[in-house]
């Protein structure tokens, strides 16, 4: 959904049939959850869900940016983890760790 509202990318039908078995499997795996005798935790498949939407939505975001801008990956990955690198120690600082 992201690749397609994002970057205006066409994907093909197999395409479709993988994210929809990813679902599927996803649905089956919450339904065995909720119905043994586990804890159940509301939040804990609401963090998985989200963490999916983000994959999906950075990844196709990512591969925007270095089309846009005539970047690799290596050098995508660097630059982004170096921001990461000055931004964890600043925090780390802040914090006094």
């Amino acid at each position: 959904i992201f690749g397609v509202f994002i970057t205006q990318k066409v994907y093909r039908f197999m395409d479709y049939f993988v994210v929809m078995c990813m679902v599927a499997g996803l649905a089956i795996f919450m339904h065995a959850d909720a119905n043994s005798s586990a804890v159940f935790q509301p939040l804990g498949v609401i963090m998985l869900t989200v963490s999916l939407l983000c994959d999906g939505a950075i990844t196709n975001m990512s591969e925007s940016i270095m089309n846009q801008f005539g970047v690799g990956q290596d050098e995508f990955i660097f630059r982004m983890y170096s921001i990461a690198l000055v931004a964890i120690t600043g925090a780390a600082v802040a914090k006094g760790d």
